[in-house]
């Protein structure tokens, strides 16, 4: 048994795993979202295609929790989005989305990507910092004032310093969006 102590000893000197570092905006209101009226419409998720279903079915059963069935998520209306709708969309897209899905609010989520330098594992020597980062942005909207009611942005990033030597293992760009969104819908 000691020779298994021995190496499973030299297995955590030699591994590391780089935590996610998360910087979260400031809210764009100090009391958060009011859940107690009218109907929501949730925008596809604009996230990468592989894991979109996925967030979105998080996202969704978040919310249901504060919204019930006021909540309008993508598949049930049975399509994807009415159409794209951006982040910080004109005020003329804002009334044709309170025409089309006849709510009173919309929820918009957006991920980016700036910088992948890294897998999921390293192995061997880094001889420069490497870093990932991503960005979640999170924006509610009243389709009748047409204003945003709420924004937040939450940054996921993951650095590996120069000279590390050890392996690492690093999270995916799917757990740093998920522990982003977490961040994010804590706080509505």
């Amino acid at each position: 048994m000691k020779p298994l102590h021995a190496v499973l000893l030299v297995c955590v000197l030699f591994v590391s795993c780089h935590s996610t570092s998360y910087i979260t905006s400031l809210n764009s209101t100090p009391y958060g979202v009011d859940f107690n009226k009218g109907k929501w419409y949730l925008n596809t998720l604009d996230v990468p295609i592989f894991s979109q279903d996925k967030h979105t079915e998080y996202v969704v059963k978040e919310l249901r929790e504060s919204l019930g069935d006021r909540l309008l998520a993508p598949e049930d209306a049975g399509y994807k989005s009415v159409f794209f709708v951006p982040m910080k969309p004109e005020t003329v897209m804002l009334g044709e989305l309170k025409l089309l899905t006849g709510c009173d609010y919309f929820i918009n989520i957006k991920s980016d990507s700036p910088k992948k330098e890294m897998g999921p594992m390293l192995i061997g020597e880094v001889y420069s910092t490497m870093k990932n980062v991503t960005h979640v942005y999170f924006e509610v909207y009243d389709l009748n004032t047409q204003e945003v009611v709420f924004e937040k942005l939450v940054t996921a990033s993951i650095t590996v310093e120069e000279d590390d030597n050890s392996l690492s293992f690093v999270s995916s760009e799917n757990k740093m969006i998920k522990g982003a969104l977490k961040r994010i819908l804590k706080d509505l």
